[in-house]
């Protein structure tokens, strides 16, 4: 923080400086993160840290999007792991990250982290889907074994929830009720969202392009977002309606400036669309 905005604080009355030191906190812990760098930022991060008076806690959200079986770029996982284990060291300091089963059994870095206390986030149970479901006029009981247990992800229930709300509103068919996989909820997603026809919209492949420039540009700088300034070159600023078409249907995100999509997962899915689409091969 700048001098002159020191001063400003300092001034303030104490709760706001509270409150504002945490903020820093915070705002320094996830610019080490999108930083890249272990060393310099770290030892600002932890200076900050020493500086407010009581108990931190510092959040790491979805680390499983950097694990190998996601991410590309295995730099920034390990970054993220070292400031962690910096952090820890910090009396006032305690960190929680989430993060999927599969990636903290099966990532050598992630099985390595010592937790002093694993909290497990229960699948969801067939009442609280079918409740759910039932909002959208749909028979959990129809729903096909495969279907059924599909759903207990939240990502997945959320996935199906936009599908149906999409085709009643478009009257667009598809076959949800025996789904058995995520690959299984995109491609619907794809065809009956990403797709959908709609008069008052842009054409579908502007949309699709759309997305073919976040895949490129991910995959090229390996990394989960894509600025801004991709869709500002003059020979796509045409394609200006269909990024904000894709944004209310909830499809792409906005994060500050940058742009990333629905889930990490949904990048893998268009990726592999566009590498089958391109005739790729994987001899």
């Amino acid at each position: 923080m700048p001098d002159d905005e020191e001063a400003v604080l300092e001034e303030a009355p104490k709760s706001l400086r509270k409150a504002a030191r945490r903020v820093r906190v915070y705002a320094a812990a996830f610019g080490l993160c999108a930083g890249g760098r272990a060393s310099g930022p770290c030892a600002g991060t932890r200076r900050t840290l020493r500086a407010v008076v009581g108990p931190v806690a510092v959040l790491v959200d979805q680390v499983d999007a950097l694990s190998l079986s996601l991410a590309r770029d295995q730099k920034a996982l390990n970054v993220v792991l070292s400031t962690v284990a910096r952090l820890r060291l910090l009396p006032n300091v305690r960190v929680l990250f989430s993060c999927r089963v599969f990636d903290l059994n099966n990532d050598p870095r992630l099985k390595r982290v010592e937790v002093a206390q694993r909290f497990a986030l229960p699948q969801l149970t067939d009442g609280e889907i079918a409740d759910v479901l039932r909002t959208q006029a749909v028979d959990f009981g129809t729903l096909s074994a495969a279907t059924r247990e599909l759903l207990r992800i939240p990502l997945h229930l959320d996935l199906f929830l936009r599908i149906l709300e999409d085709r009643g509103a478009s009257g667009v068919g598809g076959a949800v009720d025996d789904i058995s996989t995520l690959q299984d909820l995109y491609a619907l997603l794809w065809q009956e969202v990403v797709l959908v026809a709609d008069p008052e919209g842009p054409p579908a492949h502007e949309r699709e392009q759309i997305l073919r420039l976040m895949t490129d540009y991910m995959d090229r700088e390996r990394r989960t977002s894509a600025p801004g300034s991709v869709f500002a070159r003059s020979d796509v600023r045409h394609l200006e309606e269909a990024r904000r078409w894709l944004a209310s249907a909830g499809v792409i995100v906005q994060s500050g400036a940058g742009w990333s999509f629905l889930h990490q997962t949904f990048f893998d899915y268009c990726y592999a669309r566009q590498f089958v689409d391109s005739g790729g091969s994987l001899s």
